[in-house]
């Protein structure tokens, strides 16, 4: 089960943004809105996920439920070549290393859990590369909590992901939060 609430401030000045391909429709002036939506999620072996909407509510007059329905929006890989399904470049593959810097931050312990802080920054600029940390787990290597940030197509995208503690639940993202800024010629969209 998955609980999405997502909130949209949009400022439009001018026509511009109409435009756009793949741009939703905005109202004029300064707008704020809310959606709220009830998913049931179920992942499948080979990284497939089929998703489905049991309730959806929104005060934006153009936003569809499809939106929310996206394969790549559920599709978060840790541990592939890909943070999510045609995205970026995960860092921690050892196929991608070459593209990225590393440092080590900090090492903390929590009661008997250890955990290893590691930076990654991107060695040229381009939409697939990301910018961020990582909490790993230095015993076997699984991934505690990730965040990166990237510009692609005029968005700046911040995600911050918590895994799950116990079982398969390791594997699955327990929550994720996407902070998305757009700006274009005075018009305004940030949606979290």
């Amino acid at each position: 089960d998955v609980y999405l609430r997502h909130r949209m401030q949009t400022r439009r000045r001018g026509q511009t943004v109409r435009y756009i391909p793949g741009m939703m429709r905005l109202e004029r002036g300064r707008n704020d809105y809310l959606t709220e939506a009830h998913l049931y999620a179920r992942y499948r072996k080979g990284g497939q996920v089929d998703c489905r909407m049991v309730a959806f509510t929104t005060t934006h007059p153009y936003l569809r439920p499809e939106r929310f329905l996206e394969e790549s929006r559920f599709n978060y890989q840790p541990y592939g070549t890909r943070l999510f399904a045609g995205g970026a470049l995960n860092p921690l593959h050892p196929r991608n290393h070459k593209y990225y810097r590393f440092a080590f931050l900090y090492h903390t312990q929590t009661g008997d859990r250890r955990t290893v802080r590691l930076e990654f920054t991107p060695r040229w600029k381009t939409d697939l590369l990301v910018s961020g940390h990582a909490d790993i787990d230095p015993d076997d290597g699984s991934v505690l909590a990730f965040q990166f940030a990237l510009t692609y197509q005029m968005q700046h995208i911040t995600v911050n992901l918590r895994q799950g503690t116990e079982g398969m639940a390791q594997h699955l993202p327990q929550s994720v939060r996407v902070v998305s800024t757009f700006s274009l010629l005075g018009n305004r969209v940030n949606e979290v």
